[in-house]
């Protein structure tokens, strides 16, 4: 729970810092969080001014007064976009959690409005979801007040994983019996066995069942639950089959694709 506690920390500032997570499209798989980039702990360094050493810049914890605000349509600024967090995350029903267990929810994106809902407060867009009611809040957020204007909930709608969910899903992934193809695959191909993440690279995309592809009866809750599928590179860039499984983070359970091969009496 530690280390994860760490990714988590460590990818909600990595949303902070860089606004933007990179994006590929793919047939169920509509949207990916870009592999790598977790800040490796709680604590991010940076090298000081004179060279001679680190210094810390900051601990991951968001941000609880209010920066300097932009104009209403300047891009958000890392502060403003911490802060943003910092008050979805007070508005969050009190029951609800992250991918962790832990208060809150699972922070997703924050993002400025539509054109048409911008006025000279500054306002904000931020994407929460609740894994204790499996329900994805859309909070209009006012900088410019510390208010929250409005909260909308909904269940079935499923944005792109963060780095903690993709984390969580291979980890979960590893430790399923039976093990997945792409344990056996990346034992084939560099003929040692796949025992921690830090040994692949992994991204994963949002994942709901298709009327397109066939798929296993378990898999039908996709999309009511938070689901997701890997997928996971060697450090040659080289990608592994992960075709076979879907990793369904409310229940924290690794789910079969395909479908079993039909029985015949004899």
């Amino acid at each position: 729970m530690t280390s994860l506690t760490r990714r988590h920390r460590g990818a909600v500032l990595a949303a902070v810092v860089l606004g933007v997570v990179g994006v590929l499209c793919a047939v169920l798989l509509p949207t990916f969080a870009a592999p790598g980039g977790l800040v490796p702990g709680a604590l991010r360094s940076e090298r000081a001014h004179d060279d001679t050493g680190l210094r810390v810049a900051g601990d991951g914890s968001l941000p609880e007064t209010a920066p300097k605000l932009g104009a209403p349509n300047e891009p958000l600024s890392s502060a403003e976009r911490g802060y943003a967090y910092h008050l979805a995350r007070q508005a969050m029903p009190a029951d609800a959690r992250d991918i962790l267990g832990e208060p809150g929810g699972e922070l997703l994106t924050a993002d400025l409005p539509a054109l048409a809902e911008r006025t000279p407060a500054r306002l904000v867009t931020v994407a929460v979801y609740d894994y204790a009611t499996d329900r994805l809040h859309q909070l209009l957020v006012d900088l410019t007040h510390h208010t929250i204007v409005r909260d909308e909930s909904t269940q079935g709608l499923q944005l792109p994983p963060t780095q903690a969910e993709t984390a969580t899903a291979l980890a979960l992934a590893l430790e399923a019996k039976p093990a997945p193809a792409f344990v056996a695959e990346y034992r084939k191909l560099s003929n040692t066995p796949l025992l921690v993440p830090d040994q692949v690279s992994a991204i994963a995309g949002a994942w709901r069942p298709a009327a397109a592809r066939p798929t296993s009866p378990q898999t039908q809750v996709c999309g009511r639950h938070r689901c997701v599928q890997l997928m996971v590179a060697l450090p040659t860039g080289q990608y592994l089959d992960t075709t076979d499984i879907v990793v369904d983070l409310s229940t924290r359970t690794v789910l079969r694709t395909e479908l079993e091969a039909p029985s015949h009496a004899q």
